[in-house]
């Protein structure tokens, strides 16, 4: 989106827009964090990995910032978009998902991975 902002308008309207939708995503992060997680270990991870998801992301970004020093600052909002494809492939499907989607022997089997 941000390839597409040729003035400073719509550079804010896009990142008024980009920041609304981070308020859900933290909210749909921990919502699955502590649905693939055991009950004994919940709040360990969702605090700690956003701790660390948090400072984790911020260093990523100021290593792609000296990486591509000789680019224009585009490369930085590329550099963000990588990290979800990677976390959508490697993440389990939800039991509730599963459920809904008619799998419940798989959505059995995800509840006794984590109960």
């Amino acid at each position: 989106a941000h390839f597409a902002c040729g003035q400073l308008k719509q550079l804010v309207a896009v990142r008024a827009v980009s920041g609304a939708v981070s308020g859900g995503m933290v909210i749909a992060v921990s919502v699955v964090a502590m649905e693939l997680c055991p009950a004994d270990r919940r709040a360990f991870v969702t605090s700690v990995g956003f701790a660390v998801g948090w400072v984790g992301g911020l260093l990523l970004l100021v290593g792609v910032d000296w990486l591509a020093a000789d680019r224009p600052w585009q490369w930085l909002a590329v550099a963000g978009l990588v990290p979800t494809p990677l976390a959508l492939a490697y993440l389990p499907e939800s039991p509730h998902f599963l459920l809904a989607a008619g799998r419940a022997d798989a959505a059995l089997a995800a509840l006794r991975r984590i109960a």
